[in-house]
């Protein structure tokens, strides 16, 4: 899949849990993806030969992936077009509308799967964790530079230890020599 973007990640679900499908390998996480130019087909090829082509198949650029080989995506032509799961080359579950994430697949494609019908929930990202994470950290450091700061002061208790390190570090990374 192509390399994510700020751009093309805004807003996107980083995965998708599904759960209470009847079809067993549609339910877990599904990660997000970007289709590429080499991104294959989540159907089988030979529906290509009714006029559509690789390129405009594709209704977006994202999808997402679970482990199992299952593929939430949404197609633009056929009686399946929009959002859907497709695995082993079939769609399963579609119907699921052509907005830019899907929030539900309301039809069951008989013989290919069971209900119950797959439920949908977006995971985003906890940028708030990362942030307190990051706070956490930088705090940490900051306690430990003021609480040792003394030390490394002209005069300080470390200070001749410090700048003997430091020679001694620079002359092993030094290139001169080399």
């Amino acid at each position: 899949a192509a390399p994510m973007t700020m751009d093309t990640q805004r807003a996107l679900p980083i995965a998708f849990d599904v759960l209470g499908a009847g079809l067993g390998p549609a339910n877990g996480r599904y990660e997000l993806l970007l289709k590429a130019q080499n991104t294959p087909l989540p159907f089988d090829r030979r529906w290509l030969g009714q006029g559509w082509d690789e390129d405009t198949t594709w209704a977006h650029p994202h999808f997402w992936q679970n482990e199992h080989g299952c593929v939430l995506w949404c197609h633009t032509h056929g009686p399946h077009a929009g959002w859907g799961i497709s695995y082993q080359g079939h769609h399963r579950y579609f119907g699921g509308g052509n907005a830019r994430l899907p929030t539900v697949l309301p039809r069951t494609r008989h013989g290919m799967a069971t209900d119950p019908l797959p439920v949908l929930s977006p995971v985003y990202p906890d940028y708030w964790q990362m942030v307190r994470d990051h706070v956490r950290l930088r705090g940490i450091f900051f306690y430990w530079m003021d609480r040792t700061q003394h030390l490394m002061e002209p005069g300080g208790a470390r200070q001749q230890a410090d700048l003997t390190d430091f020679k001694r570090d620079a002359r092993c990374f030094s290139l001169e020599g080399a």
